[in-house]
């Protein structure tokens, strides 16, 4: 039988208070960030000139991709003796990894060069870089001279290049988000969007009906409008930039919409296509077929089997799908890369 002395003996261990430490440090300092901090919300800064938006629920406990998370920081902590490490992984997936990641599609100044632009919301850790403002614009320039200006009180630090590709060239953190772009000018339209809005509902309408629908009640979202041609447009200049054309019969496609779920048991999702030409169903038909078999090819391996089912009404066709067993399958191999 253990004495009283050795029963309470580990408050006097210091690989306890390390982590005790940490935490009240942690939570003193996004006590001190939030103070005050400005909240934004993506529908918020969504430019007008915008045509598809994804957003992706990360930590949603709803809709999210907690199901898959919970099991990995299960497995991840059942892997691990170290109290320490024990806390830091625990730290990492209810603090570290984001909330939302949308990624939106804009026209640009050259319409023939569509702007992306990425809203990522975060907890008060995205607060913590703009302590260390310098050092996260050199490791975002990557040596390059960058640039900074003052948009809504708000600053964007950015760089100019003349590659002719698509990437991130601009960020801002406002307050717990953390917005990047493929240029300054997508960030400053983001930044601006909201004042420029018109509030006595003569607006015409734009995606922002569509993502209030659909992002909060989804794990992955995604709508797209093609009405006047912007997918086409950004369809043709990742083929010409990149040698790669991801969907040939774009052109045939008048809208995208699409969401997906993840249970703990399967993922279930559909994607519909509506065609602006009905007798060009059997093209996308065999665009969206391809696409399905390749993704099934890349999930074989991973001991992943996607069902798919793939439907045509009309001028709209819609491709069902799901994933049974994801979660054992990643888990699985996740047990065979930590042996090897």
């Amino acid at each position: 039988m253990r004495s009283q002395s050795e029963s309470t003996v580990w408050y006097r261990d210091w690989k306890f208070w390390i982590p005790v430490a940490v935490t009240l440090i942690a939570v003193f300092i996004c006590i001190m960030l939030l103070a005050g901090g400005k909240k934004t919300l993506a529908k918020n800064l969504i430019p007008e000139s915008a045509f598809a938006f994804v957003t992706v629920n990360i930590q949603d406990k709803g809709q999210g991709a907690s199901p898959l998370l919970d099991s990995m920081e299960a497995w991840m902590l059942q892997k691990e003796r170290s109290r320490l490490k024990r806390f830091v992984i625990k730290r990492a997936f209810s603090s570290l990894l984001p909330e939302r990641i949308n990624v939106i599609a804009a026209a640009g100044e050259d319409r023939d060069k569509p702007e992306i632009l990425l809203i990522v919301r975060t907890g008060c850790v995205i607060r913590v870089a703009k302590l260390f403002h310098n050092q996260v614009a050199r490791a975002f320039s990557s040596g390059k001279e960058y640039e900074e200006e003052k948009v809504q009180g708000d600053r964007v630090t950015y760089i100019e290049t003349g590659d002719g590709r698509m990437g991130v060239k601009a960020y801002a953190i406002i307050g717990n988000t953390f917005v990047a772009g493929s240029s300054f000018n997508v960030i400053e339209n983001a930044l601006t969007s909201d004042s420029r809005r018109d509030t006595s509902g003569t607006q015409p309408p734009n995606l922002t009906t569509m993502i209030n629908q659909g992002s909060d009640r989804y794990t992955f979202f995604v709508f797209a409008d093609n009405g006047a041609r912007n997918l086409s447009k950004l369809e043709a200049f990742i083929e010409e930039r990149y040698a790669f054309a991801p969907f040939p019969t774009m052109d045939a496609v008048e809208m995208i919409y699409g969401q997906m779920n993840l249970t703990p048991d399967e993922v279930l999702g559909s994607v519909s296509f509506r065609c602006n030409d009905a007798g060009r169903l059997r093209e996308v038909y065999s665009d969206v077929k391809y696409i399905y078999q390749a993704v099934r090819r890349v999930l074989r391996p991973l001991s992943i089997d996607m069902e798919g089912e793939i439907k045509t009404a009309e001028s709209v066709l819609r491709f069902d799908f799901r994933v049974p067993g994801y979660i054992e399958a990643v888990l699985s191999y996740l047990d065979e890369q930590s042996v090897d």
